[in-house]
């Protein structure tokens, strides 16, 4: 039985859910693409592999909801956790910029004003939130994945059943 504290919902709705926003997230990724002057992550590779990954991971879980399959939600897991470690490596290799102004207006006033404004504690305090931000984020995420951890393991305590008659079955 997995431990009700953390969990607001039941797994399965939770799983179907975060399914959702997976998919949501990846559509959303790819439709934001022609307009985006700087794409995160900027390397094409890494980026269409989290955009793969997110679409994958959302199909295979609704089917691990859908079927109770614990194949597929073991594959789901493993999925979940190949797409942190990819997030992680392009966070890594296209991390944020430093604290430069830059120029996005082109007139004098502009320049002053982004020079005025955009002093050293300002850039101190927006890498903080940023850094706190990146943090929940991965909090969140973990999250997630002990979510998908524990709806594996109980597909497997549903299935245990099924296992031990199959393998006295097939001794026979």
């Amino acid at each position: 039985m997995p431990p009700m504290v953390g969990f607001c919902f039941d797994i399965r709705e939770g799983v179907q859910l975060f399914s959702g926003f997976q998919a949501l997230t990846a559509i959303f990724w790819i439709s934001s693409l022609p307009y985006d002057e700087l794409p995160w992550p900027s390397d094409f590779g890494l980026l269409s592999t989290s955009v793969a990954l997110l679409l994958v991971n959302a199909l295979l879980g609704a089917t691990a909801v859908r079927w109770r399959s614990e194949t597929c939600a073991f594959v789901v897991l493993m999925s979940y956790t190949m797409l942190l470690v990819c997030l992680t490596a392009d966070f890594v290799v296209d991390h944020p910029s430093s604290c430069t102004v830059q120029g996005g207006s082109k007139s004098q006033l502009g320049i002053l004003l982004a020079n005025l404004l955009w002093t050293t504690d300002a850039c101190l305090l927006m890498t903080i939130l940023g850094w706190v931000t990146i943090a929940v984020g991965y909090l969140v995420s973990l999250y997630f994945w002990y979510m998908y951890l524990w709806f594996w393991r109980l597909l497997r305590e549903a299935t245990a059943d099924a296992r031990l008659v199959r393998q006295a079955i097939s001794s026979l």
